[in-house]
């Protein structure tokens, strides 16, 4: 599916479709730039701030892409900024298809002719003032050279999140944790085409960091960004490993059981976006709905304002698998 008018708003909603538009043509994008190794996209777009977008697998056109917006939008489809950028890209795509090649080529060149002890030069002056580069390369030549054990990655955030408290029931704002080696681990699993323990560390930490809400002193933006960036990562391996449905039952299951919990319900809330995505086929989508009929309400209060939302949302949910099915009751 190409870069047409028809596929975008294929992937968002009328509204979505509508304000990105607007944004496109009122010139609300910022920048728009491509990763020339990794062919990413990435860009900036005015909105009620600057919001950046990542765009990966946009070569195969609207299908495949796996996209990003750091706007808290986290309804059907991708958000109006996302949009905006489609629209852009739709414009301007074979401009970005030529400044990829042009730099793909340039980098491939370079790191093709370069020697070794250059490489290696090179490495170690970066990591003297990149700590995060430090844990990435330490976490992966840590998983290539040790012998493989089955780790517990839900228990080993655990502890990080003991030692973190210290002897008090509160981590300090300031202190935040850092998750740079469970994700780096999971996404040297990713390359090495190991979906099924990326899946289980993403599962474990983004489980952990929802668990332990209750114990972090105004760092709630954090930890919901990282817990955001496992569950992403988690549902972009589920799909990337083609799993027939029986293999993914155990994960619709799981996400589904996790947005029904609710606890805490903010973050709860991104499991309905993460099953959309998850759910692809009829087989998917009537387990999905077979899960959720049991909760629907009967009817939908007025007061609290939370109960009202859940209910909606709930509302809403069944509303998107009946539409899958072609359900019209």
């Amino acid at each position: 599916m190409g870069f047409t008018i028809r596929s975008i708003k294929s992937i968002c909603t009328k509204e979505s479709f509508a304000r990105g538009s607007e944004y496109y043509k009122q010139g609300d994008i910022q920048s728009v730039s491509v990763n020339g190794y990794g062919g990413t996209v990435h860009a900036n777009v005015l909105g009620s701030e600057e919001y950046h977008i990542r765009i990966d697998r946009w070569q195969d056109g609207i299908a495949n892409l796996d996209e990003e917006c750091t706007c808290p939008y986290n309804y059907e489809g991708v958000c109006r900024h996302v949009v905006a950028v489609l629209l852009h890209m739709r414009e301007n795509l074979a401009s970005i298809r030529k400044e990829y090649t042009k730099s793909s080529g340039l980098i491939h060149h370079a790191f093709n002719t370069a020697s070794a002890s250059d490489l290696k030069d090179f490495l170690e002056m970066e990591m003297k003032h990149d700590t995060n580069l430090q844990k990435r390369f330490m976490t992966y030549f840590a998983e290539k050279n040790k012998t493989y054990t089955k780790r517990n990655y839900h228990s080993e955030v655990e502890d990080l999140y003991k030692s973190a408290a210290g002897g008090s029931q509160m981590i300090e704002h300031g202190c935040e944790i850092d998750f740079e080696e469970f994700l780096s681990t999971a996404k040297i699993k990713e390359r090495e085409g190991d979906y099924t323990e990326a899946i289980r560390i993403y599962q474990d930490l983004s489980r952990s960091i929802a668990g332990n809400m209750d114990y972090v002193d105004d760092s709630d933006g954090y930890y919901g960004d990282c817990f955001g960036d496992a569950l992403n990562g988690m549902t972009s391996c589920i799909i990337s490993s083609n799993l027939t449905h029986q293999q993914k039952r155990q994960y619709i299951s799981y996400m589904f059981d996790r947005y029904i919990e609710n606890d805490p319900d903010y973050l709860a809330e991104r499991y309905f976006p993460a099953l959309a995505e998850v759910c692809t086929d009829r087989d998917d989508y009537t387990y999905w709905k077979a899960l959720l009929e049991p909760y629907i309400p009967k009817r939908v209060p007025k007061k609290p304002w939370s109960d009202h939302f859940h209910a909606v949302e709930k509302i809403r949910m069944y509303i998107l698998i009946l539409s899958k099915l072609r359900d019209k009751s």
